[in-house]
């Protein structure tokens, strides 16, 4: 997991670069804006909006679905799973009744998500002071 926070933190120092060198373009040719699909903003929500990730108030769920299939994601789910079927033996071998093992095991599988959600977000907060918005979009100053 140390090791996939080091890629998604070196792909968002990458993905800042490109929408600075795309605002550059922009500033030379703006007539050539309609063309983008990509941002050219470097505060967070250009950054989603070229990785992808459109994130408004009308589509909550489908960003928190959409963080659930990445890779980061889908990892946080098995080692979430993976603790809760170690909790889920431990409480077998401890004699613990089923409705307990059960209740423990879902709450193990929620704290791991959740440590690990907490995890993501503060390695991606703790960024490079050269990757603060030089260029945020009007309005996000």
């Amino acid at each position: 997991m140390g090791r996939l926070m080091t890629l998604n933190r070196d792909d968002l120092r990458w993905v800042v670069g490109m929408n600075r060198l795309r605002r550059a373009y922009l500033e030379l040719h703006p007539e050539l804006e309609r063309y983008l699909v990509t941002g050219s903003h470097d505060d967070m929500p250009g950054v989603l909006q070229t990785l992808g990730i459109h994130v408004n108030s009308a589509h909550k769920a489908g960003s928190v679905l959409h963080a659930l299939q990445t890779l980061p994601g889908m990892l946080s789910v098995i080692v979430g799973s993976v603790f809760a079927a170690i909790a889920a033996l431990a409480g077998l071998a401890l004699g613990a009744p089923p409705i307990g093992v059960i209740v423990v095991s879902v709450l193990v599988f929620v704290l791991a998500m959740v440590w690990l959600t907490i995890w993501g977000r503060r390695e991606l907060r703790g960024r490079d002071p050269s990757l603060e918005p030089h260029f945020p979009a009007p309005g996000r100053e």
